[in-house]
């Protein structure tokens, strides 16, 4: 199967910046928002994007990611993560109020 680009990086810039403009028109100061980036490639657009809000309108809107796996039979169940396989995200974490944990 042969590769076939779909968006340059140009293309790429352009449609983000496009994206957090119209963020910035349809939700002005980002009150009560928190940005949530799937791992493992969905961190790198969230880091674009968070990044881009910030240059444009010079709000900074917290963000986390998240790690969405299926269960795997294969693993024990006690088996724990460890520190690289963890959450980046910051506003829960074990033990602390809130959590779903």
């Amino acid at each position: 199967m042969q590769k076939r680009l779909v968006l340059d990086q140009q293309q790429i810039d352009i449609t983000l910046k496009r994206f957090c403009y119209q963020l910035i028109e349809n939700h002005d100061d980002f009150e009560n928002t928190v940005f949530l980036g799937l791992q493992p490639r969905g961190t790198l657009l969230l880091d674009k994007i968070v990044a881009l809000l910030q240059e444009i309108s010079g709000i900074t809107v917290p963000s986390g990611y998240l790690r969405c796996h299926l269960p795997s039979r294969r693993l024990p169940k006690k088996r724990l993560p460890t520190e690289s396989q963890r959450d980046k995200n910051r506003f829960f974490g074990r033990g602390q109020e809130g959590s779903p944990h």
